[in-house]
């Protein structure tokens, strides 16, 4: 089986199974994609996705995520969850030892929310430059 993407499971992405005729059982999240660019390229990923979309406007809630997750199914390998630690980890009680990416993929961001990562975000925002 051809592999296109590896990713984290989007934990609140069971619904979407259902309403995109998926054959896997799960979704995952597009936040944070390590993808297989020359097969991604040799079978028109970039163009099916588009098409898909295009095609099946009622069928779209997540954008490109709904849309990847419909033409990819199958065809992708689970990261554990410290690749792409979201906020529905800390929702759901999931723990994750020592995330290696934070993805504030809510509308609850810590910079303008009462987030539980926000004292987090702000030891490493003031590290950096910008």
């Amino acid at each position: 089986m051809i592999i296109f993407l590896a990713a984290v499971e989007d934990l609140g992405g069971a619904d979407r199974v259902e309403d995109l005729s998926l054959k896997s059982v799960c979704c995952f999240n597009s936040g944070v994609m390590l993808m297989n660019l020359k097969k991604w390229r040799e079978h028109q990923i970039a163009d099916e996705t588009i098409r898909f979309i295009r095609d099946n406007p009622s069928k779209i809630i997540w954008l490109d995520q709904d849309a990847l997750n419909a033409v990819i199914d199958e065809k992708w390998l689970k990261l554990d969850p410290k690749w792409n630690y979201m906020t529905i980890h800390l929702w759901e009680n999931y723990y994750v030892e020592n995330p290696a990416l934070i993805h504030f993929n809510t509308f609850q961001k810590p910079w303008s929310h009462d987030h539980p990562l926000k004292e987090e975000y702000v030891r490493y925002s003031l590290a950096t430059k910008w």
